[in-house]
């Protein structure tokens, strides 16, 4: 079972989004600490909106494919298009319509752990690139002592997000670090500056219970309720109001594989 995104296409740009500076900073780092070049051939994995793949084209002008299953999310990066040629093609990655040494470079930011067949997608991987070739994984990554965070692990725990994604064959974060490293050698990281994110615990909660975040996708209804009823003792008790601001550090990181 993959997880497709055409549930998300309303409100994923308002609660995935990047701060400008952040955009700039992620294309950036790549320009400073790759081979690519403009013009390089780069397939991204799971492009949905464009997130990633309009500042990356705008900055760097790469040569650039974007694949996804939710055709619905592709609609709304045709709508962002101006200048900028991306070519779309609604496909799964675990089985590429493209041939041997295709692409340069493959970008994959937070899909790994929503692919049942994991193990054929990162084949595929390495079958697009040819030897030289890079896999560009990246994430944003959160401050160790992030309150944010700390909210959002609770709320998982609870509800048992992490049981129901290994009974349905998804990957957790951890290991889709581990398959990574196991098949393409240790990686180099770069990072971007760090922004800073303010959300309330009842914000937070909200958004949980409007599943705004695939995590809660394969959590029933009743869990999903019975969840946020604790977590909002849990947070009152914690920081002392539903409405009391967290703060939170992050920073965009560029983990680059070399075949």
């Amino acid at each position: 079972m993959n997880i497709v995104f055409d549930r998300a296409v309303s409100f994923y740009d308002r609660t995935r989004g990047l701060p400008p500076a952040a955009e700039a900073a992620l294309a950036d780092v790549l320009r400073a600490g790759t081979p690519l070049r403009p013009g390089s051939r780069v397939l991204e994995l799971g492009v949905g909106t464009g997130r990633i793949a309009l500042p990356l084209v705008r900055q760097n002008r790469y040569c650039y494919t974007g694949i996804d299953l939710s055709r619905a999310m592709m609609e709304e990066l045709r709508r962002k298009l101006t200048n900028e040629r991306i070519d779309l093609v609604q496909a799964d990655m675990a089985c590429l319509p493209f041939a041997a040494e295709s692409f340069e470079a493959v970008v994959a930011v937070h899909v790994f752990h929503l692919v049942e067949r994991w193990q054929a997608a990162l084949e595929e991987v390495r079958r697009v690139l040819p030897s030289g070739g890079v896999l560009l994984a990246g994430a944003s990554q959160h401050d160790d002592a992030s309150q944010i965070r700390e909210l959002r692990r609770k709320l998982d725990e609870l509800a048992g997000g992490g049981a129901a994604r290994r009974a349905a064959g998804l990957l957790d974060w951890d290991g889709v670090a581990r398959e990574l490293e196991a098949r393409f050698g240790p990686a180099r990281e770069v990072r971007t500056p760090s922004w800073r994110t303010e959300l309330t615990p009842r914000a937070i909660i909200d958004a949980y219970i409007a599943r705004i975040w695939s995590s809660t996708w394969l959590v029933s209804d009743a869990a999903l309720q019975h969840t946020a009823q604790e977590v909002r003792r849990w947070a009152q008790e914690r920081w002392g109001s539903l409405d009391a601001p967290l703060i939170d550090e992050q920073h965009f990181v560029w983990r680059i594989f070399t075949c």
